[in-house]
C-alpha cells in the first residue's frame, strides 16, 4: 500500500498520524473503515468511534460469514482534534 494513498477522510499518512495521536493503531483501521467523532454520553468530552480489525495473538481474525477480516466497533477518547487535511464526521471543522 502506497504511503500516498488517499482515504475517504484525507491523505493516508495524515489520517494515520492523527489516529496515532489518539492512541489508535492505524494498522487496525482499514482504509475503508468508518470513523466519526461523537460526544460522550457523560461530560463534555468527545470520542472517536471507528471500525477496527479483530486480532488474535497478533493475527487478523478471519470472518467466514463476511469472507474477510473480522471487524468490530471501537471507541477511544478524543485527545487531539484532526488536522485541517483530515475531515472526520463530527469534527469541529464540519
Amino acid at each position: 500500500m502506497s504511503a500516498f494513498e488517499a482515504t475517504a477522510y484525507g491523505p493516508r499518512e495524515a489520517v494515520a498520524d492523527w489516529l496515532r495521536a489518539n492512541d489508535i493503531d492505524p494498522c487496525d483501521v482499514p482504509l475503508d473503515a468508518h470513523i466519526s467523532i461523537e460526544p460522550l454520553t457523560l461530560g463534555g468530552d468527545r470520542c472517536i468511534r471507528y471500525t477496527a480489525v479483530v486480532r488474535d495473538e497478533g493475527h487478523v481474525r478471519y470472518d467466514p460469514q463476511r469472507r474477510g477480516p473480522a471487524s468490530e466497533q471501537r471507541i477511544a477518547v478524543l485527545k487531539a482534534d484532526p488536522p485541517a487535511d483530515v475531515l472526520i464526521d463530527g469534527s469541529t471543522g464540519d
